[in-house]
């Protein structure tokens, strides 16, 4: 595909759940949910798996009881990205097979199985080590190092990166660990168009993308009339070419991306870069998930503990513009807070009790903090009944929601 044929102010705008093609490295079948017989499918699956595949029972495709497994799935109460342990038989190949099931159809995922999986046992374990060194880590920082090291060496790419949104949307590189021969790409930011909202929608309900090859031809889904299947789920799902454009203008030959998800938004993720193709199998996919996971958890009990270091003697916060505000002697009534945490930057350490409003087109939030009812003889600080504050919801600064009568340190009064 040509520049010109690109258009890049469409980004976000770009129905990227209903591309109409796959990856061509695998296979997608499509059933009917309730007759189980193939109405749809992409890829070379006549070469790769039969020439008479179109109408099919989806059961004798796959030599699997699909019957079976959409029961036992639906008792576990999930049927997105089903993985299936037993290999499905190819004409010359093997194939893993990942399962997903809706109202109107079952969409059966075959990617080539190039390596034996890990048994349960290793991969326990190392998930389980890795959770140890999560949680040892001393800072935010050193845990952000941790999992860069921990990642590539699941992984395999030649560079992953810990990258957090920030409050503005954009992102920035937080961690990095590559090959010495890479350019480093630590601490460098990047602007929020780069991973366009509906992108973002779809890390946190997919938590894993990978595209081994940055340079293919997409794999049609056919017949006609399943150009606008919802391939929302789907790991094999066709990428959108501008972000294919942008994998080769950084010299990108592979990608994968790790969704970290805390308190059910998209903190950050983890970008892994390979300079030649690579593959990412899905129960290796499986182990970065779980794994990212983990992080998610530790990610949260450090902000709180960074947070919570980060008060005064008496239990405020700190500002920018003192390091104890307000003063003590202002504290002789009784102390009460409620907060809530801002999208992607900011941190609450007390209880969070009160509400917030989220933009439903931006996915911001809106925050507002209750601080305590006190009062004071103090000359210096003045008296106060209480006070509210608004966080802005593109910087770091604070303005003010009502008024208040006190003398003290306000960033943006």
């Amino acid at each position: 595909m040509t520049d010109t044929a690109l258009d890049l102010t469409a980004c976000d705008r770009e129905p990227i759940h209903i591309p109409g093609a796959i990856q061509p490295h695998g296979l997608l079948l499509v059933a009917d949910a309730e007759s189980l017989r193939v109405v749809a499918g992409a890829g070379d699956i006549e070469t790769r798996l039969t020439p008479d595949w179109l109408g099919t029972d989806l059961a004798m495709l796959i030599g699997q009881d699909v019957a079976a497994l959409l029961a036992e799935r639906s008792g576990r109460g999930s049927m997105i990205g089903a993985a299936v342990g037993t290999l499905v038989a190819g004409t010359s190949e093997q194939f893993h097979m990942v399962l997903h099931a809706n109202e109107e159809h079952v969409l059966v995922e075959l990617e080539p199985a190039t390596t034996a999986p890990s048994s349960a046992a290793t991969v326990l374990g190392w998930l389980d080590s890795m959770a140890t060194a999560f949680e040892r880590s001393g800072s935010l920082q050193a845990l952000c190092e941790q999992a860069a090291v921990a990642f590539r060496t699941l992984t395999g790419f030649d560079r992953v990166m810990v990258y957090r949104f920030l409050d503005d949307e954009s992102g920035r590189v937080m961690a990095e660990d590559r090959d010495p021969a890479l350019h480093s790409f630590l601490n460098h930011h990047f602007p929020a168009t780069d991973i366009p909202k509906q992108a973002r929608a779809l890390y946190v309900r997919n938590r894993t993308r990978a595209i081994p090859h940055a340079v293919y031809t997409p794999a049609i889904l056919r017949p006609a009339g399943f150009e606008r299947l919802d391939l929302s789920d789907v790991a094999l799902r066709s990428v959108s070419p501008i972000h294919l454009r942008y994998m080769t203008n950084m010299g990108v030959a592979a990608s994968a991306s790790i969704s970290i998800v805390k308190d059910g938004l998209l903190w950050g993720m983890i970008a892994c870069h390979s300079m030649t193709p690579r593959t990412l199998a899905p129960d290796v996919r499986a182990t970065a998930s779980t794994l990212a996971s983990s992080l998610a958890r530790q990610i949260r009990a450090k902000e709180e503990a960074e947070d919570t270091a980060n008060a005064c003697g008496c239990g405020r916060w700190k500002t920018s513009s003192c390091s104890r505000w307000p003063p003590r002697a202002a504290h002789s009534g009784p102390r009460r807070r409620s907060a809530t945490t801002c999208a992607g930057c900011w941190r609450a350490t007390a209880s969070r009790s009160s509400s917030t409003a989220r933009c439903s087109a931006t996915a911001s939030v809106r925050t507002t903090e209750t601080y305590w009812t006190w009062s004071s003889g103090s000359a210096a600080a003045g008296q106060a009944t209480s006070l509210q504050r608004m966080r802005c919801r593109r910087s770091t600064r604070l303005r003010n929601a009502i008024g208040q009568r006190r003398a003290g340190c306000l960033p943006c009064r």
